[in-house]
């Protein structure tokens, strides 16, 4: 299951693009800081069981990417931690990207809230405040997002 999951985390941001097209608008954003630096990303959200994977790419120079992946098990509008479980171990996480599928970093969260103002079945909404852990130290993000959502098998 842990393999799984860390699979759908790096996948999901590259086959996003090839989930079903709905008449919503198939991507959404994620704005916000990153250490105080300013964040504007594109923004996908995919249910696979349970769980609501939302991920978010910015693109930074050349074929350098900035990625940010949350999973969480909302039942609705509300707050929800991000910090990861020992039935998720690893779930939300920052990466940097070279070339699209060179990981260069990576930081696990380790506080986080999700809170959303918006909860339906093709759309999602609300904010994010999270605490990154990795080699380079500790990050913190903040910001809100919008973003389609589509239920996978």
């Amino acid at each position: 299951m842990r393999r799984l999951i860390t699979a759908l985390l790096l996948l999901i941001p590259f086959a996003a693009c090839d989930l079903p097209t709905t008449s919503q608008q198939r991507t959404g954003k994620l704005t916000g800081t990153l250490n105080g630096q300013p964040w504007a990303g594109t923004a996908n959200a995919a249910v696979y069981r349970d769980t609501l994977y939302i991920n978010s790419g910015q693109h930074v120079t050349g074929s350098a990417e900035q990625l940010i992946g949350i999973a969480v098990v909302p039942n609705g509008q509300g707050g929800y931690s991000v910090v990861p479980t020992s039935e998720r171990p690893g779930s939300s996480h920052y990466w940097e990207l070279v070339g699209g599928d060179v990981i260069t970093y990576s930081a696990q969260v380790t506080q986080g809230t999700i809170t959303f103002t918006e909860y339906g079945a093709t759309r999602t909404r609300g904010s994010l405040q999270l605490t990154f852990s990795g080699p380079r130290g500790v990050w913190q993000f903040s910001g809100q997002f919008d973003a389609p959502r589509e239920d996978v098998d």
